[in-house]
């Protein structure tokens, strides 16, 4: 059991994982394996305690700008600039199916993917995309078509994430909105955020989420009630205007999480808003100057989901990995 008065802030190791900036990281859903996509094309699987790479999956012909893992973590979809979605088998590192181009497929990059979680007899075999053409896809990863089933063209500027939780889609903007569908009665709840939106999701819970997070170019991740549209909270101190930058709940939805362009990890109290934590990513390796440093800042984190261990990908290709 975690005990959620602490936070991994003690930097356990550091390495060089992939050629150019890390895009993706996700862990499987037990946190034993870590996935990761970057620029140099590349999906690696890492043991996530010994931190060792364990296979590598070759074949997007540009940049991976994200990754899906499903429930029973046999199978996981990477997307990015080459318009495409590629669905794997992990342990044979064979793509089983590839959405896109011919088959009605985006016209631009693929900025976010995500997979059904229920019902629970057919988990993992939806998927949803979301790309910089503006429009929302669905797939269906049963079908040997391979050809889209469903398009949506309500945003007016790039889909910056799509996050699936039950029947409903969640659909943040640069137009500045964020959008929720229920896939079951086709019905659409739109909320102005005002600035472009760089990453949402869902709070972790079973079945329906009654919040979700906004982070948007005006610096401010919001914590919305998905009911009625109302602000909860609002978490404030990190930077975020240039950049796609990531927010999530961690801790059992008791903390939040995010990047920041400044080159720190931020951590914020979900309750009252309180800054709990700021930690630098910056080189702990002599001669390497905080001048050097100013191009190698951390891209994405995500936090363990069963154990407080937390890891950050940065625009040099490094992994960063944190403890207690």
């Amino acid at each position: 059991m975690f005990d959620y008065t602490e936070w991994p802030s003690k930097r356990i190791s550091d390495f060089k994982a992939h050629e150019g900036p890390i895009n993706a990281l996700r862990y499987n859903s037990t946190g034993q394996y870590l996935l990761t996509g970057g620029n140099d094309r590349i999906v690696k699987l890492w043991n996530s305690s010994t931190q060792t790479n364990i296979m590598c999956y070759k074949f997007h012909a540009y940049e991976i700008l994200d990754l899906a893992i499903i429930a029973d973590n046999s199978k996981f979809a990477s997307c990015g600039g080459d318009r495409t979605i590629l669905y794997w088998d992990v342990s044979t590192g064979k793509v089983i199916s590839k959405f896109g181009n011919s088959s009605g497929g985006h016209s631009s990059s693929v900025s976010s993917i995500s997979f059904n979680d229920e019902p629970e007899d057919i988990a993992g075999n939806l998927l949803v995309s979301g790309s910089y053409d503006t429009t929302v896809k669905f797939w269906d990863c049963r079908s040997s078509s391979n050809r889209c089933i469903q398009t949506i063209t309500d945003s007016k500027d790039s889909v910056s994430q799509v996050e699936f939780k039950g029947s409903s889609v969640l659909v943040g903007s640069v137009d500045g909105n964020v959008r929720i569908y229920d896939i079951r009665n086709g019905q659409v709840i739109t909320n102005y955020i005002g600035h472009a939106v760089t990453s949402v999701s869902y709070m972790n819970e079973p079945k329906r989420a009654g919040c979700f997070l906004s982070s948007s170019h005006d610096s401010i991740i919001r914590l919305i009630d998905v009911e009625t549209g109302s602000l909860r909270q609002a978490f404030r101190g990190h930077r975020n205007a240039n950049y796609r930058i990531f927010s999530s709940f961690a801790q059992n939805n008791t903390k939040i999480v995010s990047g920041s362009e400044d080159g720190f990890i931020y951590v914020w109290n979900v309750l009252n808003g309180e800054l709990l934590n700021r930690i630098s990513t910056l080189p702990l390796i002599r001669g390497d100057s905080l001048r050097d440093w100013g191009s190698k800042m951390l891209s994405t984190v995500v936090v363990h989901p069963g154990s407080q261990q937390m890891v950050n990908g940065s625009t040099d290709g490094k992994l960063i990995f944190y403890g207690l």
